[in-house]
């Protein structure tokens, strides 16, 4: 097995441990941790992510569990409407480390979580 191969085989397992957590800034809802999460973090729109993308990722994937965790508030809202059916996201930043949280909900489905990534920083 290739070492990046394993890197992602691993991360997987302990991603797949975290299987829900309450989120502050929703009200205390559940946010899973499901498939659907960790192969956003692998590829976008069918697309495989670039491998230095992946493990940036990957790495913030523990962060992104304190964040819902922890934060008080959510920083954005969006809703769009994709073949009948309503997909809402919430984002979540913390802002002293530059990192930014998306959980998604399709219809009235389970809160899940959908991405974590660097936030782009702006020029002052």
């Amino acid at each position: 097995m290739r070492n990046e191969d394993k890197f992602i085989t691993e991360a997987r397992l302990r991603y797949n441990k975290i299987g829900f957590i309450k989120c502050s800034a929703l009200a205390g809802q559940l946010v899973y941790f499901n498939n659907r999460g960790f192969k956003h973090i692998l590829r976008k729109k069918g697309i495989t992510r670039t491998r230095k993308q992946i493990y940036v990722r990957i790495s913030l994937i523990e962060s992104a569990v304190q964040i819902i965790t922890k934060s008080k508030r959510a920083n954005g809202y969006r809703e769009m409407t994709v073949e009948g059916k309503v997909t809402r996201f919430w984002q979540i930043e913390e802002s002293h480390r530059n990192i930014r949280v998306v959980i998604r909900q399709i219809d009235t489905g389970r809160l899940h979580f959908f991405s974590v990534m660097k936030c782009k920083t702006k020029p002052r």
